[in-house]
């Protein structure tokens, strides 16, 4: 509990909320990877197609696409396709829901993962040798992975 004083005014206890604890165990890297495994093989099943269809709004499809099959999800859900398949969630790094901000964060820094390979190494190093499980993307975004089938 945090006093807060004015001099013209009586003390008054102000009482700060508390962060729940996020409801699940962190998920396991086995079931974090069969998950993003499905995620991606939908999203580029779709990005190919995307790439065929279209020539002129390629970029605009694409970014269109991974912000709906990636981002939105998470951000209104807190699953992906693949993470629900596997019976995961999203939740932030003190339990509840995610900002959008947060999500977006979360995919990008993937994104960026898969783009650098030394960072998606890392992410995978960070999985196991966090004790809360946290990827470095989850690190960024303040996020965690958890076990709904628990």
């Amino acid at each position: 509990m945090i006093r807060v004083t004015h001099p013209e005014a009586p003390a008054t206890p102000v009482s700060t909320p508390e962060v729940p604890e996020p409801a699940g165990a962190p998920a396991t890297l086995p079931r974090r990877a069969a998950a993003r495994t499905a995620d991606v093989a939908g999203w580029v099943a779709v990005l190919f197609a995307l790439d065929r269809l279209t020539t002129d709004l390629t970029v605009v499809w694409s970014t269109l696409w991974s912000l709906a099959w990636l981002v939105l999800p998470v951000w209104r859900g807190g699953a992906t396709a693949g993470k629900r398949l596997c019976r995961l969630r999203v939740v932030r790094g003190g339990g509840g829901p995610l900002s959008l901000g947060r999500a977006l964060a979360r995919e990008a820094f993937f994104l960026a993962s898969v783009a650098v390979p030394v960072i998606g190494v890392l992410n995978v190093l960070t999985v196991v040798n966090d004790p809360r499980r946290q990827s470095l993307s989850d690190k960024v975004a303040d996020t965690l992975v958890v076990d709904r089938a628990a």
